[in-house]
C-alpha cells in the first residue's frame, strides 16, 4: 500500500529507487484523498 501511494505521488518506482518517503506518502494520500471525494461526487 506504501508503495501505491508513492506511485499516486508522482514517483517513478525504479528499482533502483527503494520505498518511498514521508513527502511521498503524503502527497499520495492528498491525491487519493481528492480521488475519493470525485467519485463520491460522481455518485
Amino acid at each position: 500500500a506504501i508503495y501505491d501511494l508513492g506511485i499516486l505521488s508522482g514517483i517513478k518506482g525504479a528499482p533502483s529507487d527503494g520505498m518511498p518517503g514521508a513527502r511521498s506518502i503524503c502527497q499520495g494520500l492528498e491525491v487519493l484523498c481528492s480521488l475519493l471525494a470525485y467519485r463520491k461526487y460522481m455518485l
